[in-house]
């Protein structure tokens, strides 16, 4: 089959969130079609042409076709800036404003002219900026979080008046476009349960499937890394909102409770991005470090005693979750950082929804090795049964034969109905 894959970012290195999934779900797909990817590239991903380079390199290994375009909205920051000065005066929200682009609007049609494409991903919502109109190929869109659901639970949180205005507004937009696009598509591709249910509240009728995230965990192994005592560990992507967030509460109410309980007690914060604002801050608080883009997550990981997950906001299926269970950490986390993930309290994780529950949660791990061995070898078990990533791409490649299948069908049914009369 010859796959068209369309996706707002260059889906290499796969360190990080939506990075790790659709890396990950690529190169699945490929070990069975033929991939023809069209990226955008965003700076803050591939600050450097050198990135971009090294990226397309590699998956050019995976890939029969693979094809990056400049946002025209990162050619300077005075565009971004007017580019949301635009969007609160449009129907469309910000972040399909940002997709679009002549440029890459052209490359979707000529690939789809001169080659046989038997079907067609879309990797967000805002890249149905691109579907053109019934050209008969399959179209899945897969759906990262249901971003409408996102927005409006920021907006929810937002104490910021002006902020919170803007949230909503984007996020109304955003389930609007959701409406109007959805439709269009013969599957959508959700990856869990919980985001399921939303976008079937949102947009009845859809025909949805769940293709859950999932971890590579022939990487995502421990090395044998000593374990430094009393050590926490929080991992993600800094600049974005559910991370930061869950930073702020763990610093601010979890962390002064906790060093009481265990003066020694030290935090590390690590992932990509952060603001120059957020290091300085959280380093300046007593017995926290904050580590930015490192080459290597995974021995930040190892060495911590316990893996600590405060999440309060988003849906989908965080993969940092997934990350620490294959790397067998003993965790302590939010249910709602725990959506979508096969989990139980007490046999793979710890859960806790109140500052107190964390504190005692954390406690509890910190002075009992043999509990956390057991969370840890539980949680390896969970992931090498249920999300490995070569499960799941037996599953996407499923999911892309039955959705062609489906659509030929319905072709050559219209095809009959059309000779009769």
């Amino acid at each position: 089959m010859n796959i068209l894959w369309l996706s707002h970012f260059v889906p290499y290195p796969p360190k990080g969130g939506m990075l790790q999934r659709s890396y990950n779900l690529l190169r699945e797909a490929a070990k069975e079609n033929r991939v023809f990817l069209l990226a955008m590239r965003q700076k803050a991903i591939h600050p450097m042409a050198e990135d971009v380079s090294e990226a397309v390199s590699h998956l050019g290994k995976l890939c029969e076709y693979v094809k990056v375009i400049d946002n025209p909205w990162e050619r300077h920051p005075i565009f971004w800036y007017y580019l949301v000065f635009y969007s609160i005066f449009t129907k469309k929200p910000y972040t399909v404003n940002w997709t679009t682009s002549g440029r890459m609007r052209e490359k979707v049609q000529h690939i789809l002219n001169n080659e046989k494409i038997d079907l067609i991903h879309y990797d967000t919502v805002g890249l149905g900026e691109y579907v053109f109109g019934e050209n008969g190929i399959p179209r899945a869109l897969n759906h990262h979080n249901i971003e409408s659901d996102l927005m409006l639970r920021r907006a929810e949180k937002e104490g910021n008046p002006i902020k919170k205005l803007y949230y909503l507004m984007e996020g109304k937009k955003l389930a609007n476009y959701e409406r109007s696009k959805c439709r269009l598509f013969q599957k959508n591709i959700t990856v869990a349960e919980v985001d399921s249910e939303v976008l079937c509240r949102l947009v009845p009728g859809l025909d949805i499937s769940e293709i859950p995230n999932g971890v590579d965990i022939d990487y995502f192994k421990p090395q044998g890394i000593p374990i430094r005592k009393n050590r926490l560990v929080f991992a993600g992507s800094l600049n974005w909102y559910p991370n930061v967030k869950a930073v702020e509460y763990l610093c601010s109410e979890i962390w002064p409770l906790l060093k009481r309980a265990v003066p020694g007690a030290g935090l590390l914060i690590v992932g990509r991005n952060p603001s120059p604002e957020f290091i300085k801050k959280y380093n300046a608080v007593d017995g926290v470090e904050v580590l930015a883009d490192v080459d290597d997550i995974r021995p930040y990981i190892e060495e911590a005693e316990v893996y600590v997950c405060p999440i309060r906001h988003s849906g989908g299926t965080k993969l940092k979750i997934l990350d620490a269970l294959a790397m067998e950490k003993a965790i302590v986390a939010h249910p709602v950082a725990c959506e979508g993930i096969d989990v139980r309290h007490e046999k793979n994780v710890l859960l806790a929804e109140t500052t107190e529950k964390f504190v005692e949660a954390i406690v509890k791990l910190l002075g009992d090795a043999e509990l956390r061995v057991q969370l840890g070898k539980n949680g390896r078990q969970l992931v090498e049964e249920k999300y490995a990533y070569s499960f799941i791409g037996k599953k996407l490649n499923c999911l892309y034969e039955e959705l062609l299948t489906y659509v030929c069908r319905q072709r050559n049914e219209k095809g009959v109905s059309n000779i009769s009369r």
